[in-house]
């Protein structure tokens, strides 16, 4: 995973950060599942004492949300998006693997293969 600091998600999601900024993230969670180093949201005030306890170094709340939490808040328009574009963030891009096979893959002689296809290192393709 990528690492984006507290501000940066705020400048990310065009919300508005109530304490430490410089905080690291590098991952994401629910609220009772989070650590230092992870992001959550709150989209709901029923888990406002999920908040309360959390160990996430930041959650995404909403602008209005008047609740306390031990991490930096990120005020946000909408909690649920923001964490689907702070998660998009951190995750590292998806890399397909260039197509062809492998010189140390075994592929059978009757193997068909369709186009585009990747056979990686030491993969067997037996026949039929």
């Amino acid at each position: 995973m990528k690492t984006l600091r507290i501000d940066e998600i705020g400048r990310l999601t065009g919300g508005r950060v109530a304490g430490d900024g410089s905080i690291p993230i590098r991952g994401a969670a629910a609220l009772e599942e989070a650590g230092p180093g992870d992001v959550s949201f709150l989209a709901s005030a029923r888990y406002t004492e999920a908040a309360a306890r959390t160990r996430a170094s930041a959650v995404l709340v909403p602008m209005e949300w008047a609740g306390r939490s031990p991490a930096a808040l990120i005020r946000v328009a909408n909690p649920d998006a923001a964490f689907a574009r702070v998660v998009e963030a951190l995750l590292p891009p998806v890399r397909r693997p260039e197509p062809g096979v492998h010189p140390s893959a075994c592929v059978a002689e009757d193997v068909a293969l369709g186009c585009d296809v990747s056979v990686g290192p030491q993969c067997v393709l037996e026949a039929g």
